[in-house]
């Protein structure tokens, strides 16, 4: 009997934990509308950019200034300015396509996106909830010093309850969905000189500008 209940519970508990973050965000779905217009820095829709969601976990704003570089391969926490922040990138290993026509959308668009299956699952990571914001990010070629990606938010960005699918297709709907450029650039590392060296820098300054009043 004891092994049959330690069984049952066994089966039970890796339901639960596969049934936790099975959330699907659509941004594109038939008869609606598409999500289109993402833009490379130059303001042009591109198919072939890579793209993915960055998530608020604290609750308090996602984080000022740009991100350090990162592997677009891998969820994780950003870094801003080589300090941790609490923004949570999702990747998807999708990339930005044509989109046919549909909803109110009546001709063939670029630089579109869909939608981002069982992005969190099977459990959400270390202080992402439901309800918490997200931004769409997309990246104009691989994130590196120099190079430039973009961030789209709006105010129904939310991460659903587990187990939902939510669409967000309809803030795409219209003819002219705007083009949405990568305006924000991956910053290179700043060399900022040590205190005794901005002294010795100073004194050097002081010293050649007495030498030239003499």
């Amino acid at each position: 009997m004891k092994p049959l209940i330690t069984l049952i519970l066994a089966i039970s508990a890796l339901a639960t934990v596969e049934s936790k973050a099975t959330v699907t965000l659509q941004f594109g779905q038939t008869g609606v509308a598409r999500a289109s217009g993402f833009a490379n820095n130059a303001g042009v829709a591109t198919n072939g950019m890579r793209w993915g969601i960055v998530i608020d976990s604290s609750g308090n704003g996602f984080g000022a200034g740009s991100y350090d570089v990162f592997d677009q391969g891998t969820n994780g926490f950003l870094n801003i300015s080589a300090t941790a922040s609490d923004d949570y990138f999702v990747t998807t290993g999708l990339s930005t396509n044509s989109a046919t026509a549909t909803g109110s959308d009546s001709a063939v668009t670029a630089g579109a996106i869909t939608q981002l299956t069982n992005i969190l699952g099977p459990t959400f990571p270390s202080g992402v909830t439901a309800n918490d914001a997200f931004r769409i990010i997309w990246f104009d070629g691989a994130p590196a010093v120099g190079t430039y990606y973009g961030m789209m938010s709006d105010p129904s960005f939310v991460i659903p309850a587990d187990g939902n699918t939510v669409s967000f297709a309809s803030i795409f709907a219209g003819n002219s969905d705007p083009i949405k450029s990568a305006n924000l650039q991956f910053p290179g590392a700043a060399v900022v000189p040590e205190p005794s060296r901005l002294m010795l820098l100073g004194l050097g300054v002081f010293g050649l500008f007495f030498r030239r009043r003499r």
